[in-house]
C-alpha cells in the first residue's frame, strides 16, 4: 500500500481512469466525495455503510459493507473477485452518466484479467 499524497487534478483524473474498482473503507463520511468521483469516472465501488454513505448513494449502484466489520467487507471483496460479480457490479453503474468514453473496453480488459486471476 502507497500513500500517493496530494494530487492535482489532471493526475487524479489519471488515477481514476486508469482504476477498475475503488473500494472506500472508512470509518465516518458525512459526503464522500472519492465515491462520487469515482462513479463521475464509471468507476464501481464499495464502500462502508459509514455515516451519511447510503442515505447520498442509496440511489447509485455502490455495494456497501458494515463498518468495522472485516467479514463484510470480505464479502463485498469476493462477491466481485469473479467475473460474473464484476460484471454484475459493473452493470449497475452503466446506466450513470460517466466521463469516460471506454467503458465497455475497460469492462474487456478487466474480465480477460480477472479470468487469467481465476485460473492461476
Amino acid at each position: 500500500l502507497t500513500f500517493l499524497g496530494e494530487r492535482d487534478k489532471n493526475r487524479l483524473e489519471k488515477l481514476y481512469l486508469a482504476s477498475d474498482l475503488l473500494i472506500h473503507p472508512s470509518r465516518f463520511e458525512s459526503f464522500g466525495m472519492a465515491i462520487g468521483e469515482a462513479i463521475g469516472f464509471g468507476i464501481p465501488v464499495i464502500s462502508s455503510d459509514a455515516g451519511a454513505l447510503p442515505d447520498i448513494y442509496s440511489e447509485s449502484p455502490v455495494l456497501f459493507f458494515k463498518s468495522e466489520d472485516i467479514d463484510s467487507l470480505g464479502s463485498a471483496i469476493k462477491s466481485v473477485l469473479k467475473p460474473a460479480g464484476y460484471t454484475k457490479l459493473c452493470n449497475g453503474f452503466k446506466n450513470f452518466n460517466f466521463k469516460s468514453e471506454n467503458w465497455d473496453q475497460k469492462l474487456g480488459s478487466l474480465s480477460d484479467l480477472i479470468n487469467k486471476l481465476n485460473t492461476e
